[in-house]
């Protein structure tokens, strides 16, 4: 995984921490290092593009891509960034519940932390976006 210099090392363990805990299917621990006014910004090219605000609402997203996608895990292969915001780049994977095909996904989440907490998390199917919205694109 590799890093980028101008992101405070407690932002980065966040997310890591917030990762791992997730792909462990930890999620009530992976929710508590979400704000609970947490705004999660649903990728603009799926087909149900919105904000959600709150726990409920970004655990029920949860559930539904669990519904879709049996094992899902979010693989992060590098995170950068500057100050508050850091960037998660990789991919999320699963096996299509009805298909039973691996399904590999590229993504890029670019976090905002505040005070120790994600108050913000924005998806982008294309990682160069997200990259470009921490001020690392080419």
């Amino acid at each position: 995984m590799g890093y980028e210099l101008g992101i405070s090392q407690e932002n980065l363990e966040l997310i890591r921490r917030s990762n791992a805990l997730a792909n462990a299917g930890r999620w009530d621990a992976a929710m508590e290092l979400l704000a609970p006014d947490v705004e999660w910004v649903v990728a603009r090219e799926h087909p149900e593009a919105r904000t959600l605000v709150g726990h409920d609402a970004v655990s029920g997203y949860r559930r539904a891509w669990q519904d879709t996608l049996a094992g899902l895990r979010i693989e992060v292969e590098r995170l950068l960034g500057r100050d508050e915001k850091v960037a998660a780049i990789g991919a999320v994977r699963g096996t299509g519940t009805g298909s039973g095909a691996d399904v590999r996904v590229p993504l890029g989440i670019v976090y905002t932390v505040r005070d120790g907490l994600i108050v913000r998390a924005e998806e982008f199917l294309d990682p160069d976006e997200a990259l470009a919205a921490v001020g690392e694109g080419e």
